[in-house]
C-alpha cells in the first residue's frame, strides 16, 4: 500500500555532518494537540477548544511556566510589534484598513480542573513592547518534572483578518494559518548552544518564520456543508450535523503546525507523485552522496497530491489541463527527505504541514 505523506518543499540542501547520525523513525513528539474548531462565516470567527499535552524534554529542569504564541494578535491593531516593523505591508501586500484579526484565550485549566486563566500574562521577550500581545505565559500550580508531562484544557476565539501575511479570509475564502494558541519550544541547556534551559517563544515579527516542536494533531473542523475543505494530514472522518454544517476530522503525526483552508467554490484536483517514476536513479545517487547517506535513507515515499483551486484557475495549463508536467514538478521539489539540521533534529525527515514551500527554522537562542 502506498504510504501517503504530506508534501515538503526541498528549498535547499546542506552538507551532511562529518559523522552521520542514525535516523529516528519518528520525531520526539513533544506535543499532542486535539483541537475542535467551528467556522462562523458571518463573523469570520473561529470558536475552538483544544486538549494540549506537553512533555518536558529536559533531563534536569523542572518547568512551571508555559509560553504560548498568539500569532493572530499581530493583526489586532497598529501597535503590535509586527505592525510597527512592517508598516502594515508584507512582500508588497498592504493590510486592509478594516482587516483586523485577533485571538483570545477564553479558558485554560489543567486536566485536574485547576483554573490557570488568572495566571495568564502577556510578555514581550524580544522588544519590551507593552502593546504586543503575541506571546502569553501561564503558570502551573506545580512544576513539570524532567521528562514529565502536563495536559491542559483550553478554549479560544479567533477572528481571522482580511487575507494578509499568509492567513485570513476574503469573501467566502478562508485560510486558517497560525490560528490556535500554539505552545513555544522549551530548549534544554546545550540545545543550539544554550547555557541554561528556557523557552524559545518569540513575538511575531515582520521578518520571521515559525518554530515549534514536532508532535501529533487530531483536528475536527466544522464548516458550512457547502464548503470544500482542505487541511494538514489525512482526512479520517466526515459527519453531517443536520444543521447545515459538516464536521471533518484530520489526523497527522510528526508535524510542527496545522493549517486549513475552505471555500464553497474550490475545485478539487488530485494527482500522484511516484517515488520510483518521478525521481531518477541519478537524482537519488546524487542526493545520497551529498548527504552522506545510503540510498534507502534518501529514498522517498509516494505522495497523493490534492490541490484546491479557484474556478478561474481550473484551466491553467500548468495544473489541471496538463497534469503530466505538473506532477513531476511537485514531485521533484516536494518530498520527505531525511535531512539533518544543526540542533540534531531531523526536521526534513517528517511530514510537513499543508503549505508546500514553508518550513520552520529555529531562531537564535536569547
Amino acid at each position: 500500500m502506498r504510504r501517503v505523506v504530506s508534501l515538503l518543499f526541498l528549498a535547499f540542501l546542506v552538507a551532511a555532518p562529518a559523522a552521520a547520525q542514525s535516523l529516528p523513525e519518528t520525531s520526539d513528539r513533544i506535543v499532542d494537540y486535539q483541537i475542535s474548531v467551528t467556522l462562523d462565516p458571518a463573523t469570520h470567527q473561529l470558536a475552538g477548544t483544544q486538549t494540549l499535552s506537553w512533555r518536558n524534554p529536559s533531563t534536569t529542569d523542572a518547568v512551571q511556566e508555559l509560553q504560548f504564541h498568539l500569532y493572530l494578535n499581530a493583526f489586532k491593531n497598529t501597535r503590535s510589534t509586527f505592525m510597527k516593523e512592517s508598516g502594515g505591508q508584507l512582500r508588497g501586500d498592504q493590510m486592509a484598513k478594516d482587516g483586523w484579526g485577533w485571538i483570545d484565550v477564553t479558558s485554560i485549566a489543567t486536566a485536574s480542573g485547576v483554573d490557570l486563566k488568572p495566571t495568564l500574562a502577556f510578555i514581550q521577550p524580544d522588544d519590551g513592547n507593552g502593546d504586543d500581545q503575541t506571546v502569553v505565559k501561564a503558570t502551573l500550580p506545580e512544576p513539570v518534572p524532567p521528562g514529565g508531562s502536563v495536559t491542559l484544557e483550553m478554549a479560544f476565539t479567533s477572528k481571522l483578518p482580511r487575507v494578509f501575511a499568509r492567513t485570513g479570509y476574503k469573501d467566502d475564502f478562508y485560510l486558517a494559518g497560525q490560528w490556535f494558541p500554539k505552545l513555544g519550544v522549551y530548549e534544554p541547556a546545550g540545545m543550539r548552544g544554550r547555557e541554561t534551559g528556557g523557552w524559545n517563544c518569540h513575538q511575531f515579527h515582520a521578518s520571521s518564520e515559525f518554530y515549534a516542536d514536532f508532535g501529533s494533531y487530531v483536528v475536527q473542523i466544522t464548516v458550512p456543508s457547502d464548503y470544500v475543505l482542505g487541511a494538514t494530514g489525512a482526512r479520517k472522518g466526515q459527519r453531517a450535523n443536520g444543521n447545515g454544517t459538516t464536521t471533518y476530522t484530520y489526523e497527522q503525526a510528526d508535524i510542527h503546525d496545522f493549517a486549513w483552508t475552505a471555500d464553497p467554490d474550490f475545485v478539487v484536483v488530485k494527482a500522484t507523485f511516484s517515488a520510483a517514476q518521478d525521481v531518477t536513479p541519478a537524482e537519488y545517487a546524487r542526493t545520497a552522496s551529498l548527504l552522506g547517506r545510503t540510498l534507502d535513507e534518501v529514498r522517498l515515499s509516494d505522495v497523493d497530491i490534492t490541490v484546491l483551486l479557484q474556478p478561474s484557475r481550473r484551466q491553467h495549463p500548468d495544473t489541471t489541463s496538463r497534469p503530466a508536467p505538473f506532477v513531476p514538478s511537485a514531485g521533484r521539489r516536494c518530498c520527505a527527505l531525511r535531512l539533518p539540521i544543526p540542533d540534531g533534529r531531523w526536521q526534513w525527515r517528517f511530514p510537513c504541514t499543508a503549505r508546500c514551500g514553508r518550513h520552520s527554522r529555529p531562531t537564535p537562542a536569547r
